[in-house]
């Protein structure tokens, strides 16, 4: 077997939430690979955010040499803190409840609950995001190095695109912008600032490295859910290998 393929992400890229016997049967960066017939690496961890994403895919892309990478987005807000004490770098995440290094520690649980209840600004969450993903295609495009990225939460995106400002108007400026742009307290030239902020990044992204950053993510796309009746199921990872396959047989991203 050969041409060993990288893939990174959340647990949507780990497991989908299958079963350890259903993984190799339904689960997508495994059927992927066993229709190239190649080896792969599989560093995606359930819960992770973009932050770790970006810096583990860097990491290892860095490391090792990889065909192709494959890249499957988080949803922001999600966060991962590391104990400075009695650690060197075990993780924990914070995402509902929290999971990893001491889980349950008080302190932490205290910690989480304010995080969210004051400090996850998604506007911010999503602008970083969107400077890792212009970073992390620059990396690659200076390292020669084959990608794709999926998205696999919508994380507010087709929220921006839809906005326009004409004749010193918004329009289509959903409630979740209004509430993000803090709308009732801003003066419109403020809002339209951040606004436009937003659509500068997007407009660097290289969506052609991209199976679905114009349509629905892999989420939003479920048609059935795997074992846990919470990830996408059995034929939603089907149709995403289907595009995958179409997405790196068009552009040769897999030379044999």
């Amino acid at each position: 077997m050969t041409n060993k393929i990288l893939f990174a992400g959340c647990s949507f890229t780990a497991n989908s939430g299958f079963r350890t016997e259903n993984i190799a049967k339904y689960h997508w960066p495994v059927l992927l690979s066993h229709h190239y017939n190649c080896n792969y690496n599989n560093i995606a961890i359930g819960g992770f955010n973009n932050d770790e994403i970006f810096l583990r895919s860097i990491e290892r892309a860095l490391d090792q040499n990889y065909q192709l990478v494959v890249v499957m987005w988080s949803q922001i807000g999600r966060r991962c803190v590391y104990y400075a004490d009695n650690n060197i770098d075990d993780w924990t995440i914070l995402n509902g409840n929290p999971t990893g290094l001491n889980y349950s520690n008080e302190e932490l649980q205290t910690y989480s609950k304010l995080h969210y209840a004051y400090f996850n600004n998604l506007y911010v969450e999503l602008k970083k995001w969107l400077i890792q993903i212009i970073a992390l295609e620059n990396v690659f495009a200076n390292k020669n190095q084959n990608f794709v990225f999926v998205k696999g939460f919508e994380n507010l995106l087709s929220d921006f695109i839809k906005v326009e400002y004409v004749a010193n108007q918004l329009f289509s400026l959903s409630d979740n912008l209004k509430h993000l742009l803090d709308f009732e307290n801003r003066p419109d030239y403020y809002i339209l600032e951040k606004i436009t902020d937003i659509k500068k990044l997007i407009r660097q992204i290289d969506t052609t490295k991209w199976i679905n950053f114009s349509s629905p993510s892999f989420l939003d796309s479920a048609l059935d859910r795997s074992d846990d009746q919470i990830h996408p199921g059995p034929t939603t990872n089907r149709l995403l290998v289907d595009k995958l396959i179409a997405h790196i047989d068009s552009h040769n991203l897999l030379n044999y």
